[in-house]
């Protein structure tokens, strides 16, 4: 089952985090990363004008990891939260980046 990202749904950055979708065959699944995700990646506190940067910067890594959890719950939801945990999970997986903390 390949899952893909949504072209046509760009993602929307929401207090409690950024919202977006991925494709999954002919089902769109509606997924969220949670803020503290968000702060997670970046290694500081962050404001609702920096996720897109976050967000942008690690956005391979939130959908890969979007993808695994929906696959892991056999295709049962149409919803997936990604959070802290998802993102440790798979931590050696995760690239590296210097362009985030976003300055403040």
């Amino acid at each position: 089952m390949h899952t893909a990202r949504a072209i046509h749904d760009p993602a929307v950055i929401k207090p409690e985090g950024v919202a977006f979708c991925l494709e999954c065959g002919e089902e769109k699944v509606h997924c969220m990363v949670t803020r503290a995700a968000l702060i997670f990646l970046a290694g500081c506190f962050l404001l609702e004008r920096d996720y897109a940067k976050v967000f942008g910067t690690y956005r391979e890594d939130i959908e890969r990891t979007a993808a695994r959890k929906y696959r892991l719950e056999h295709g049962r939801c149409i919803r997936v939260t990604v959070n802290v945990h998802d993102l440790a999970a798979c931590g050696s997986e995760l690239g590296v980046s210097d362009d985030t903390p976003a300055t403040v």
